[in-house]
């Protein structure tokens, strides 16, 4: 309002304003839609709280276990989407339409959010590691395909995937 009186000020000053009308503040509102384009695909079945933000399409999708997870992939570049559909695989946002169900065996028990990328399957598995601080831990089992299959068993051994028997439960930095 002050500004406007400044200016008031100086048109007078030039003789540009009619004395007899009083002086009035204009708002020009644009109305703002913005409507954001999403990757086609399959995900959406699946993932929820779709964004974009820095050229990344993010989103939080199921995983096998039937959990959430935060995932994202690159709209641009060479291993981003450019117009390919999108695919949530078991919690991981991808162009893949060949996902890889992660293998049966006891870690599903304690694990959660379980998939398998390359040849590496990967969960998060509750802490039992009294030198890793947290509730739970990311970890993976390479190559975990020779642990399938009759007779065998990947295992969550204290937090860890494991295709072995688990050792003994790790001690702390006392020997506890």
């Amino acid at each position: 309002m002050r500004l406007l009186g400044i200016c008031a000020v100086i048109s007078m000053a030039i003789g540009q304003v009619n004395l007899s009308s009083p002086v009035q503040a204009q708002t020009v509102s644009a109305a703002a839609s913005s409507t954001t384009t999403y990757p086609s695909g399959p995900y959406k079945d699946t993932c929820k709280n779709l964004s974009i933000k820095w050229d990344a399409l993010q989103a939080d999708c199921k995983t096998v276990s039937g959990n959430y997870a935060h995932s994202m992939i690159s709209l641009t570049g060479s291993s981003g989407v450019n117009g390919q559909p999108v695919y949530n695989c078991g919690g991981i946002l991808t162009t893949s339409s060949e996902c890889v169900t992660p293998p049966q065996g006891s870690y599903t028990k304690t694990c959660k959010d379980y998939y398998v990328t390359g040849t590496s399957l990967v969960a998060t598995c509750p802490n039992q590691d009294p030198m890793i601080a947290g509730p739970t831990q990311t970890t993976s089992l390479a190559n975990y395909s020779q642990y399938v299959g009759r007779g065998k068993d990947i295992r969550d051994c204290w937090g860890k995937l494991s295709g072995a028997a688990c050792g003994p439960k790790p001690k702390d930095a006392f020997g506890q």
